[in-house]
């Protein structure tokens, strides 16, 4: 018997899966979200440097956190669900 895999990724990545028709779990884009802010990927580029620069690394600093707790959830969440349709559990166990 064939196995199925299913695939977390970040929400962005899942019209990559479409094309292969894989069972995708999409997770919150989490801190790649900070990038949609057109001053952090510039001030990144200059490695924080100046006053605006430190301002923008207090902000990404403040704002990563929040942002990986819910792709955490979401990853927990998945597991749950893949729990509940008996297809894998944490540590590779099937059931």
């Amino acid at each position: 018997m064939g196995r199925r895999h299913r695939h977390l990724g970040l929400g962005a990545a899942a019209s990559l899966a479409e094309p292969y028709e894989l069972t995708f779990f999409p997770l919150d884009d989490g801190p790649n979200k900070l990038m949609d802010d057109s001053a952090i990927p510039k001030t990144m580029e200059t490695n924080y440097r100046g006053l605006r620069g430190k301002k923008t690394a207090l902000t990404v600093n403040k704002s990563t956190k929040p942002l990986i707790a819910k792709v955490f959830a979401d990853m927990a969440a998945a597991v749950k669900v893949l729990e509940t349709v008996g297809t894998a559990r944490p540590g590779g166990r099937r059931t």
